[in-house]
């Protein structure tokens, strides 16, 4: 059924409340005063949502391991812990079925051929190595040994020039921050860099919340279950060396009372801080950025209803991506009642609304328990692709559509080969051979094995590629998570076009079509200042290193498209 329109009479009525409110944040943000000749704003106080009275600060709800753990490293705690564990049942199989019909050239993934059985949660790629990890499964690579766990996020938190790693793990279990030396041996230092913490992680992202240089940690606990009480923290990095948990500082715990699914960063209102944006299990909360000159005085103020995303029932997954790559991300939700699209005019004003775009896009379809949405290229053409994985017991169930060539998306049967035999609870993109033709590692709900699902020849045939590496300086004060990159591309026909998409990962994977050469990248970093920086005429089929305050760049040629060994290691590492 088609929506009603609004009666024109109220038009201009909303208009002049939505720029109101905008002004009010705008204001606020900047500490300016309300103009006399706007009365109307002092007449309507209500247009914000309320605040919320918060409830008493409490005590972190892993306290009482944290007291009993005190003086001693994790590598002691998971020790002691280990030798209590008592193994579990071997995992059941996971199966792909064979979709008939569909059509050869579409983004297509197939399972790997003599892959080991991966009995692991998730999954990175380090100097050549597949990495499993799994709560009490040791990981086994040299200079990194350590109890695995639920989440293996890298990243250069000391600013060294080398990546780090952070291992999230369940309940009961303590977090590791694993330090890369000068010499390549890791070294366990968790309680050192105050992070110690026993809180299952369910989604873990390295993020510069204040734009000073260092990477910051949020953790998200208790999302599983839509009623169990979630807990988010942010753990501020204070200089590369340490850690503190600016949670209560920053009011978090104020911005709502019901239970987070999962959390996104992005910056809406172009001030190049990122904001916070929550799936909560009655719809969506944006979370403006309130800067500070000090981290204690930073807050986030729910600004939901001026952006228009306070009418979703109920929300999931969430996603940023650029489907149509003119520089203007777009919002997508996946929800029990299907997935949900949202654009806006980011040149309007810093406050223009979201407008809900899915119908028009024809996506369709639900995907029962959706568990995570996927903004990926599946097949290089440099236009961000959809998936929906997912699923319950009683139906297993992904979805994923072919974005053909900006807005215009075309279902993919049998879901890009992402359905699978039991529920999955993430896929996550890898590039063990080190060719640029991303592979994904899928992870089902329960114990189940993992797989790892390599493109179909059809899909990667005659496309172009490119491995992005960005690498923060040590004396330059910004990092790398959240720089944004703009490519311009020639073709084989001698056409130019434009990509743009934004850095999440140490190295991106991006899908160059058919260009035979990369006529310019420019990487806009995020500091304070959105530096910006451009390199002209680079190859394609390239792993292309960058590095923060530098004007060189080093380029080197990827491995040509193979089959993994029996372990997932590339045969040429």
């Amino acid at each position: 059924m088609a929506k009603k329109p609004i009666p024109r009479f109220l038009v201009p009525v909303l208009g002049a409340l939505a720029l109101g409110a905008a002004f009010m944040v705008h204001a606020r943000r900047h500490d300016l005063k309300l103009p006399i000749s706007i009365p109307f704003l002092e007449n309507h106080p209500g247009i914000l949502p309320p605040e919320e009275k918060a409830p008493e600060s409490a005590p972190r709800q892993d306290f009482q391991e944290i007291e009993k753990w005190t003086g001693h490293t994790v590598t002691e705690i998971l020790e002691t812990l280990e030798a209590n564990q008592e193994a579990g049942p071997p995992a059941t199989e996971i199966s792909f079925p064979e979709t008939a019909g569909i059509d050869p050239y579409l983004p297509r993934y197939v399972r790997a051929p003599d892959a080991a059985a991966l009995n692991a949660d998730d999954v990175a790629v380090w100097n050549g190595h597949l990495l499993g990890s799994k709560n009490g499964l040791p990981l086994s690579v040299p200079g990194l040994n350590t109890t695995g766990g639920r989440l293996l996020l890298p990243a250069d938190f000391d600013r060294d020039g080398d990546l780090d790693w952070f291992v999230g793990r369940a309940a009961g279990l303590p977090h590791s921050l694993l330090r890369q030396g000068k010499d390549g041996v890791f070294s366990d230092v968790t309680t050192a860099a105050g992070l110690l913490c026993f809180l299952p992680t369910d989604q873990a992202e390295w993020i510069d919340f204040d734009r000073d240089g260092d990477l910051d940690l949020m953790l998200l606990s208790g999302s599983v279950t839509n009623d169990a009480p979630s807990s988010l923290r942010l753990f501020h990095n204070l200089d590369g060396n340490r850690f503190v948990d600016a949670t209560d500082q920053l009011e978090l715990g104020k911005l709502t009372t019901q239970p987070i699914r999962s959390f996104s960063w992005h910056d809406v209102d172009g001030d190049r801080f990122p904001d916070l944006l929550l799936s909560l299990r009655d719809g969506l909360m944006l979370c403006l950025a309130l800067p500070a000159d000090a981290a204690e005085d930073w807050r986030f103020e729910d600004a939901t209803a001026i952006y228009g995303l306070g009418n979703l029932p109920g929300a999931g997954p969430t996603g940023w991506g650029d489907l149509e790559c003119d520089g203007n991300p777009e919002l997508l939700c996946a929800t029990d009642g299907g997935v949900k699209v949202f654009h806006r005019d980011s040149e309007a004003a810093p406050f223009s609304p979201f407008i809900e775009i899915s119908e028009a896009l024809e996506i369709s379809g639900v995907v029962p328990g959706p568990n995570q949405l996927l903004l990926e290229d599946l097949d290089c053409d440099g236009f961000l692709d959809l998936s929906v994985i997912g699923g319950t017991p009683d139906a297993p169930a992904s979805r994923a559509w072919w974005n053909v060539g900006g807005l215009r998306f075309r279902e993919i049967p049998g879901a890009a080969g992402l359905l699978a035999s039991s529920p999955l609870r993430h896929a996550r993109r890898i590039d063990p051979e080190g060719s640029g033709h991303a592979s994904f590692f899928v992870s089902p709900t329960g114990n189940v094995e993992a797989a790892i699902l390599n493109p179909s020849a059809e899909t990667i045939a005659d496309k172009s590629v490119a491995v992005i590496s960005l690498k923060a300086s040590e004396t330059v004060e910004t990092n790398v998570f959240g720089a944004v990159l703009d490519l311009v591309i020639r073709d084989e026909s001698r056409t130019l076009s434009s990509l743009h998409l934004r850095v999440d990962e140490p190295e991106e994977i991006i899908g160059l079509g058919t260009a035979l050469t990369i006529e310019s990248l420019t990487v806009t970093w995020p500091d304070r200042q959105g530096t910006r920086t451009t390199f002209q005429d680079l190859p394609v089929n390239q792993r292309i290193e960058i590095t923060t305050g530098s004007a060189e760049v080093t380029t080197s040629p990827l491995h040509p498209v193979g089959e993994l060994s029996a372990d997932g290691s590339n045969p040429d590492s």
